[in-house]
């Protein structure tokens, strides 16, 4: 997989190209700092442009992360410009916080299931699921592990390896 990051705030700045190392764009994430107003249509932009950089013919994901404060008009154009790339990317948006333009964020993703909503850090569970279904094409509803197993006393048993599903 290849990571570009783009921050904005009152203007947009690509802080990762494409190609990347993940320790790099972890790295660049720590210089994150919230600022100046929103301006969605720069970030869109910005995103748009980035994308002819990525590898050709693989699918392309545009996670936006935003309180969705923005000019309405100018969002939904740059969002259109943006899905109507040649690369066909797909755009999942995050609402964080309490105050939110949900109707913003979810028409900038073209698709209400490409939004979720994330009001306070420990609540990243339905971020996590949205995700999965992005990346994996299906969304997990549920997991199930089992492990039967019997050790005669005076054995016991400590360690049977990775846990993994049996059904999904």
């Amino acid at each position: 997989y290849q990571v570009g990051l783009i921050i904005f705030d009152h203007e947009a700045q690509l802080l990762c190209r494409f190609g990347n190392s993940l320790e790099e764009v972890q790295k660049s994430l720590k210089t994150v700092y919230s600022g100046g107003g929103t301006q969605l249509h720069q970030a869109l932009d910005k995103g748009r442009e980035t994308l002819a950089e990525g590898r050709p013919a693989v699918k392309k994901t545009v996670i936006l992360l935003s309180d969705g404060g923005s000019d309405r008009k100018a969002a939904d154009k740059s969002a259109r410009d943006l899905r109507n790339h040649p690369t066909q990317p797909q755009v999942i948006c995050v609402g964080l916080g309490a105050y939110v333009d949900a109707a913003l964020l979810k028409s900038v993703a073209g698709r209400e299931d490409n939004y979720v909503h994330i009001e306070k850090a420990n609540h990243l569970e339905p971020l996590f699921e949205l995700l999965a279904r992005v990346v994996g094409g299906e969304a997990a509803s549920s997991g199930v592990v089992e492990e039967r197993l019997m050790a005669p006393r005076p054995f016991r048993l400590e360690h049977t390896g990775e846990w993994f599903p049996l059904q999904v």
